[in-house]
């Protein structure tokens, strides 16, 4: 299975707030079978505990590997930006990794989104440019 599809990508062209983006994303993810639905809840009692903007306007919100059936994500990119814990972010990209997977995944998004500029130029393109970006590698 691909970690992304790219009916999970989308260009929002108004703000969210974290919640309502973590609830969509997480929906996403589960409708594409790599999480089961209690996995949305995981990730917004993460967000309780851990802060996931990483920097350069990126978040990763992620729940519990243990609820995760195959490893994917979903994303939101804001080219407008939008509020996440009192900072902008451009770009969220819910995580869904199973443990093995996890690391990887990780570095693979920082191989994409090593700095402001690069998200911010993925965050104002297109939903194919996106998608491209995160499943070359596949």
């Amino acid at each position: 299975m691909k970690e992304l599809l790219k009916e999970n990508v989308s260009i929002e062209t108004e703000p969210k707030s974290k919640t309502v983006i973590i609830q969509e994303l997480g929906n996403r993810l589960c409708q594409s079978g790599y999480t089961d639905s209690s996995y949305t809840e995981a990730m917004l009692t993460t967000e309780k505990t851990y802060e996931t903007v990483v920097g350069f306007g990126l978040a990763i919100p992620h729940g519990q590997a243990d609820l995760v059936h195959h490893s994917g994500m979903a994303i939101m990119a804001f080219p407008q930006g939008t509020i996440w814990d009192d900072q902008i972010v451009k770009m969220v990209i819910a995580l869904a990794a199973k443990e093995e997977d996890h690391l990887r995944m990780l570095t693979d998004i920082a191989l994409v989104c090593p700095g402001q500029e690069e998200v911010n130029r993925l965050a104002c393109s297109s939903i194919d440019t996106i998608a491209q970006a995160f499943t070359e590698k596949e």
